[in-house]
Order: C-alpha cells, then structure tokens, then sequence
C-alpha cells in the first residue's frame, strides 16, 4: 500500500506538465477565451508596429 502513493504523486506532475503543451496545441486551432484574447492583442500589436514601420521608412 505504502509503494503506489508515491509513484502516483510523479504521475500526477507528469500529466500536469504535459497538459501545458497539449493546452497550446490546440491554441492554433480554436483558442480559448483567455488564449484567444492574448492572440488578437498580439496581432493588433504586429500591425500596429508594421504600420509606425512603414511610416518610419516612408517619413
């Protein structure tokens, strides 16, 4: 009884390591609520930065 209790405990480190990589993948796909808001604020940050770029090059 005393040799499952402490195999389980790295398992359970395991699985939970592994889920922050499978939470990502999907990501790419359908993003969450939390997931979906950081990837448009990251995108409306791209553009906004192309944007002042250009007009850098330009002016």
């Amino acid at each position: 009884m005393k040799r499952p209790a402490p195999v389980a405990r790295p398992r359970a480190r395991s699985v939970t390591s592994h889920a922050r990589p499978a939470r990502e993948r999907p990501s790419l796909g359908e993003p969450h609520g939390r997931q979906r808001v950081l990837d448009v604020a990251l995108l409306i940050l791209a553009v906004v930065v192309v944007v002042l770029a250009v007009l850098a090059l330009q002016g």
